[in-house]
């Protein structure tokens, strides 16, 4: 059967719109995507294919939401970690978190890195835990601030290992404890935009 060329004017008014509907919706698609969507002639077609492609990428961020919201409440640093360990760890999964739409206030990051610290913080992580500027403190200035007393920390929990703990033992001259809280200022920030870089790609790609 030999198909009819069209010729009325309604019916090249109504292809002049399937045409500019479809170049609408393709103009909102990234390029990168385009190629993906790009044998799809009716715009209805091209439509539902987008939903359904975004449909099946909610699905998918929402399991990565739910899985990482389990890793944020069981989180817990073991005695054996570093402060600074235990600090990376979790300023990443709240990144992962917060590029996945799920916002955790400044407070409750805080009282999960004091919750999360090993028994012998408790003397310090209570005094913290208890502060009125918990909520306003940024998480690099809170770590920056236990940061000082690591090595008192640390020498007391593996005393028996005395030999090397001596050599931690902070210094009771103000300029080296000035030049160690620059120092670890430094790394707060530098890890902090590290961390929202590398995050930014891997949700991005």
């Amino acid at each position: 059967m030999k198909v009819m060329p069209i010729t009325t004017a309604e019916e090249k008014a109504t292809r002049r719109l399937e045409v500019k509907a479809r170049s609408t919706i393709m103009m909102g698609i990234p390029n990168e995507h385009q190629l993906k969507f790009n044998s799809i002639k009716d715009a209805k077609l091209l439509l539902e294919a987008i939903e359904k492609r975004s449909s099946r990428n909610k699905a998918t961020k929402k399991t990565q939401r739910n899985l990482l919201k389990q890793q944020y409440e069981n989180f817990t640093a073991p005695s054996s970690e570093m402060l600074d360990q235990t600090f990376d760890r979790l300023q990443k999964l709240v990144s992962q978190l917060e590029l996945l739409g799920e916002n955790i206030s400044q407070e409750d990051v805080n009282q999960k890195l004091l919750r999360s610290l090993s028994p012998e913080w408790n003397t310090h992580a209570v005094v913290w835990r208890n502060k009125a500027d918990l909520d306003t403190t940024s998480m690099d200035d809170l770590y920056n601030n236990l940061k000082v007393y690591e090595p008192e920390v640390k020498g007391i929990a593996s005393s028996s290992s005395s030999t090397q703990n001596i050599a931690f033992v902070p210094s009771s001259n103000n300029n080296t404890s000035s030049s160690n809280k620059a120092v670890n200022a430094a790394h707060g920030v530098s890890t902090a935009l590290a961390l929202k870089i590398n995050n930014a790609l891997l949700y991005n790609n």
